[in-house]
């Protein structure tokens, strides 16, 4: 899951960070400096410019305000100005002053059922972390796939991506990263094999877990704030609701053939793995694997809860909700955590699974962020501001769907290289269901696409946290970072354009 990271925004979900705080990798340069210090300037003046000043023919006051807003929250997003999630506060002040809306309007955006999702999944991430059921499983899922040089890279692969559908994609990454470099260690030491086999082990290892945890993101609702930003703004400007087990049904095929695509490039062609058996590999691993012991009883029980709210997921549309007609995927979660904080544990110290003292983990950043997104996509929409930026693109229709969806996929894939995930999705999603609807395509099939667009930043280190992670790492240069995080940042556009046109017609009713 994608979450506020070391070096800019994103997903999603768990326990270590919290958006728009920076952490591992590169010390912003001066001139970043400069720029952040030009935003946070600028920011109020575009806001004063079409509050007080500009209002564009046929908009109204209160949408030309809105529009000064978006420019002010799109300035201290992209720059960082300030922290994302305090940006994110700006419409609790800005919309009632203004007569945009009224404040309890405003405050009900920041309780959204999708914030109370996050919620819940991230509890039950802490709880996993708390307990050690995460490395459990990751060393698990490596020791099943085995310890050849290939295999072993998938394995590392397949049990970070594990890890990111449950807890953030910085928190796997954070976890699998220092496994991963014992075993490039064990190799060096070993030195038995020649240096350039060595060294496309390592990258491949390196890349694979960073990139791996970024893809996952892209499958769950708890993913990062883009999905579940997605999946709101649709429940609220088209009246569709999407449950948590329909977007796994379409997103998880398709996460899984960018994984086995991701990691046949950089194992087949990027870096070409020669190597045959990992010197020590087995040995490192299975270490690793005595050191957890038997599971414990606090394992057990968060597997079971685990376990319970995931059938309550998947089962909720067809099974649950006749029974309980209101109850949501939120709903669910809240359901799980307060089992975690009633269920008991054994240990001593701790009389429960989880106490409120473990929630300093959850990044409380993420969800202030989504409550943002979903006061601005409102705001937009009642103030007709949705409806005249879609007059302005009215001459593009008739434009072919899939050029259409490419240029969009494309543009959102290199954009969010250099700007936040989160916030270029708040952003850009309600701008392309309008943008949609003006040129004649299908809106939900337009946001889709750029929910998972957004996720695509493999070139940089301030493209997602485990970017920076990996970089910071030191086995990885900038230049090798570019060349290889191009392609697969190329081959996830060619495959999102794909999907849309061959999957999610058979997941979705466009």
């Amino acid at each position: 899951m994608v979450e506020p990271g070391a070096a800019k925004q994103d997903t999603a979900g768990g326990a270590s960070g919290a958006q728009g705080e920076r952490g591992s990798g590169p010390t912003p340069s001066p001139s970043s400096a400069v720029f952040r210090r030009v935003c946070l300037i600028l920011g109020p003046a575009v806001f004063a410019f079409f509050a007080f000043g500009y209002q564009p023919p046929g908009l109204s006051f209160e949408g030309a305000a809105v529009l000064g807003t978006v420019g002010w929250m799109a300035l201290w997003w992209m720059s960082e100005s300030v922290p994302l999630p305090a940006t994110a506060l700006l419409p609790i002040v800005l919309f009632p002053l203004f007569g945009i809306e009224r404040s309890g309007e405003v405050f009900s955006s920041y309780s959204n059922n999708i914030i109370f999702l996050f919620l819940g999944g991230f509890l039950l991430a802490a709880a996993l972390e708390k307990w050690g059921l995460h490395r459990r499983l990751a060393i698990g899922i490596i020791r099943i796939l085995g310890t050849s040089a290939p295999r072993l890279i998938l394995g590392f692969m397949a049990a970070t991506s594990f890890l990111s559908f449950f807890i953030t994609n910085t928190a796997a990454t954070m976890m699998m990263l220092p496994m991963a470099m014992a075993v490039i260690t064990s190799v060096k030491e070993v030195g038995s094999e020649k240096p350039e086999e060595i060294r496309g082990f390592e990258k491949s290892l390196i890349f694979g877990v960073g990139y791996s945890a970024t893809i996952f993101g892209m499958s769950t609702i708890l993913g990062g704030t883009s999905i579940p930003f997605f999946i709101s703004y649709t429940k609220d400007s088209l009246g569709i609701e999407i449950s948590f087990a329909q977007f796994a049904g379409f997103a998880v095929p398709f996460a899984l053939v960018f994984l086995l695509l991701t990691w046949f490039y950089l194992v087949k062609i990027r870096f070409r793995v020669s190597m045959k058996q990992i010197p020590g590999g087995r040995k490192i691993i299975d270490e690793e694997h005595r050191s957890l012991g038997r599971m414990s009883f606090e394992e057990k029980l968060v597997t079971g809860v685990g376990l319970f709210v995931s059938l309550l997921w998947v089962t909720r549309t067809w099974l649950v909700s006749p029974i309980v007609p209101e109850i949501t995927d939120g709903m669910i979660a809240v359901i799980g955590a307060v089992l975690l904080f009633l269920l008991p544990a054994r240990k001593a110290g701790t009389p429960r699974l989880l106490e409120w003292s473990d929630t300093t983990k959850v990044p409380w950043g993420v969800l202030l962020l989504l409550g943002g997104g979903f006061a601005l996509a409102g705001a937009v929409q009642s103030t007709g501001l949705s409806q005249w930026i879609g007059d302005q693109f009215i001459g593009l229709n008739g434009v072919p769907a899939l050029v259409f969806i490419l240029i969009v996929v494309l543009t959102l894939a290199f954009l969010t290289e250099i700007t936040s995930t989160g916030a270029t999705a708040i952003l850009f999603i309600p701008l392309m269901a309008t943008v949609a609807v003006a040129v004649g395509q299908d809106p939900l099939f337009v946001m889709l696409a750029a929910a998972l667009a957004v996720n695509c930043s493999f070139m940089l280190p301030a493209g997602t946290p485990p970017n920076s992670i990996i970089y910071a790492s030191g086995l990885v240069t900038i230049g090798e970072m570019i060349r290889a995080g191009f392609v697969i940042t190329l081959l996830g556009a060619v495959l999102i354009v794909a999907t849309m046109f061959t999957w999610a017609p058979l997941m979705f009713s466009f």
